[in-house]
């Protein structure tokens, strides 16, 4: 009996006896339609993966594209503040015809010219006319302090772009140290399923000469039915850590990766 134990023991320990092979890990999620066998490996080569994941899901993100929008707006609004500055400043000009020499002349000489006696010649006038608003001209607002208004708010929606796609960077790292992780729990339990069913085979044999008890049969069919449930989750777990990053990038992982 305790050699029969330390038999099955060992057989459990040893998963490639008898020629068997490991089994090779599903990464190819619901969604992907394309075999590629080297996709699989630079996704999960991570200087070569995470550039390409951060890239493809800050460009998905619609809350980037938001900000993207409130920052455009900011320049084209610094635009026309800087422009208004020369809007109160206009050039005004006009144009007359009689017989005064000029409109500026002492009213005792003109009192002393007979006007029917003098040529009539045009009259051209030209002049810079300034119009403020009241809080301009009483030195309350000035248009410099505008324009740093405006040049603020751009600052203000570049810093809250970048604050969002740092979000953005973190939360892909994490989902990629998940899938990572995800990936090698499951080539754990496939490992561990292998070596369940080798022992679960052995041990009918066994069983069927005569060599081991009807417990012990038991005993190696539940672990492997444990076995199987154990790699059934692990597999679920991977195509949601899958399934949650080709949301995030709006795309498979297979069309990103062969970029």
């Amino acid at each position: 009996m305790k050699k029969t134990l330390l038999y099955l023991l060992f057989i459990f320990h040893m998963p490639l006896a008898f020629g068997q092979t490991q089994p090779q890990t599903q990464t190819t999620s619901p969604t992907q339609t394309k075999q590629d066998p080297n996709w699989q490996v630079r996704l999960f080569t991570q200087h070569i993966a995470l550039p390409k994941l951060i890239d493809a899901a800050i460009k998905r993100s619609a809350e980037v594209k938001v900000l993207e929008t409130e920052k455009q707006i900011a320049v084209e609004d610094l635009k026309l503040t800087k422009k208004n500055i020369f809007s109160a400043v206009s050039l005004v000009s006009g144009y007359n015809y009689g017989t005064l020499p000029y409109f500026g002349t002492n009213q005792a000489e003109v009192n002393q010219i007979n006007a029917f006696a003098l040529d009539a010649r045009a009259q051209y006038t030209v002049g810079v006319n300034i119009n403020l608003p009241l809080d301009v001209a009483l030195g309350r607002r000035t248009s410099g302090s505008s324009v740093l208004r405006q040049k603020l708010m751009l600052q203000q929606a570049e810093a809250s772009k970048g604050v969002q796609e740092d979000k953005i960077r973190q939360d892909v790292i994490k989902l990629y140290q998940e899938l990572v992780l995800a990936k090698s729990v499951l080539q754990h339990y496939q490992d561990a399923l292998q070596s369940a069913d080798i022992t679960k085979k052995i041990t009918e044999k066994q069983f069927r000469d005569g060599n081991v008890k009807f417990e012990e049969q038991l005993a190696a069919i539940k672990f492997y039915n444990e076995a199987v449930l154990e790699q059934e989750e692990a597999k679920n777990a991977y195509q949601t850590a899958l399934l949650l990053m080709e949301e995030m990038i709006g795309m498979t992982l297979n069309e990103l990766m062969n970029q």
